[in-house]
């Protein structure tokens, strides 16, 4: 029954909050997909989390190493990207407390978390990517 739950729950965050991970659904919902139980959930989730951050880490490096390149020119546009980053780690940590306390019943809310963070952690490293030739545009 919990695991009926859990899924059914997993599908409707992905079609809530979106893709994230190789295919439409997100992380969560890849991983239950590919996996057929919860520990081998939480290993696909947590390999794809510290991938993702990986990726974010970098991708903001590169983004601000190229507008620290552009010097004096445009500092608001420094301190604009560091804002970001803050305001996007408090949205992360908001949304996915939501999603801990919406999965809290299908006993699977921490991994549900994770897979929320890795999701989001994809977004913003998409963001930062689009970004990143800053300052290099004719």
């Amino acid at each position: 029954m919990k695991l009926r739950y859990a899924l059914s729950l997993a599908a409707a965050l992905a079609a809530s909050v979106g893709a994230g991970a190789e295919e439409p659904g997100g992380t969560l919902a890849e991983c239950t997909k590919r996996h057929s139980d919860a520990a081998q959930w939480a290993t696909c989730i947590r390999l794809a989390q510290r991938q993702a951050s990986d990726d974010m880490l970098d991708a903001f490096a590169t983004t601000q190493q190229r507008v620290r390149a552009l010097g004096g020119v445009d500092g608001e546009l420094a301190a604009a990207l560091t804002e970001s980053q803050r305001d996007f780690e408090r949205y992360v940590q908001g949304q996915c407390t939501f999603v801990h306390a919406v999965f809290s019943r299908a006993g699977i809310a921490d991994l549900a978390a994770l897979a929320c963070e890795t999701d989001l952690l994809l977004q913003r490293t998409a963001v930062l990517r689009s970004f990143a030739d800053i300052g290099t545009r004719k």
